[in-house]
């Protein structure tokens, strides 16, 4: 009992140490020799536009990147149409990313086109339109007609998303 409480005093201390020492700051680049070559800029972050083109990539990975980078960005709103066609992706992370990216917009601006993706002949593009309008609860008045007319869509994903979109728009609106 003796050695193990030595061994893990130890174990802290050492931890202590250790986190004091990363503390330091760092010791700045040595300048370059008279005859090296200039280091290479940093690379600069992809553009909004650059990213929308990735969301067709053939490797799945990088569509995935893409719609997580999209998430995070601002300017996303003049991507949308690039993710509501992410919508019929077959991976499901890609999906998830991209209604997550829509999700996070403005939503005056993201609801009209997800309002015409409510149209569309994919399922799976209508069934991701829905939930994501009802993530986004405001500015939605315009959808909600288009959301009723789903509860008599032909596919049950469909409709259970529309159904789910006007239960979270309806609880939203709700005064007391």
């Amino acid at each position: 009992m003796k050695r193990l409480l030595t061994f893990a005093l130890g174990a802290l201390l050492l931890g202590w140490l250790a986190g004091a020492a990363a503390a330091q700051p760092a010791k700045p680049a040595p300048p370059p020799a008279p005859g090296d070559k200039p280091a290479a800029p940093p690379a600069l972050p992809p553009s909004v536009a650059e990213l929308a083109q990735l969301l067709r990539d053939p490797k799945v990975e990088v569509r995935r990147g893409a719609a997580f980078a999209l998430k995070y960005n601002l300017q996303s709103d003049l991507v949308i149409e690039n993710l509501i066609i992410a919508f019929k992706d077959t991976d499901e992370i890609v999906r998830s990313n991209a209604v997550d990216a829509i999700a996070l917009m403005t939503p005056k601006v993201a609801v009209p086109p997800l309002t015409q993706a409510l149209q569309s002949g994919d399922p799976l593009v209508r069934a991701n339109a829905a939930r994501t309008i009802g993530r986004l609860q405001r500015y939605s008045d315009d959808a909600v007609p288009r959301l009723v007319f789903m509860l008599k869509d032909e596919n049950f994903d469909a409709r259970q998303a529309a159904v789910e979109a006007l239960k979270k728009i309806y609880r939203s609106t709700r005064e007391y």
